[in-house]
């Protein structure tokens, strides 16, 4: 029978376990804020409005939808 020279500390897996969770609330916080900016983004999207300048540089608005 053969031994292995390979030693395997507890106290690394006993890190990964306890880096594991914080990994996830990094994660999780990245995914929440990003989710917000996203959401900024597409009400300022939903808020913008389109315009005409004619020749003389006057601004003429012009209403996709028409607001209540």
């Amino acid at each position: 029978m053969h031994h292995s020279d390979i030693v395997v500390s507890r106290h690394n897996n006993q890190e990964q376990t306890q880096q594991q969770p914080q990994t996830k609330t990094k994660l999780s916080s990245a995914y929440k804020a990003e989710r917000e900016s996203l959401e900024t983004i597409e009400i300022e999207l939903n808020r913008s409005k389109i315009v005409m300048v004619d020749e003389t540089g006057k601004i003429i608005k012009f209403p996709l939808s028409q607001e209540h």
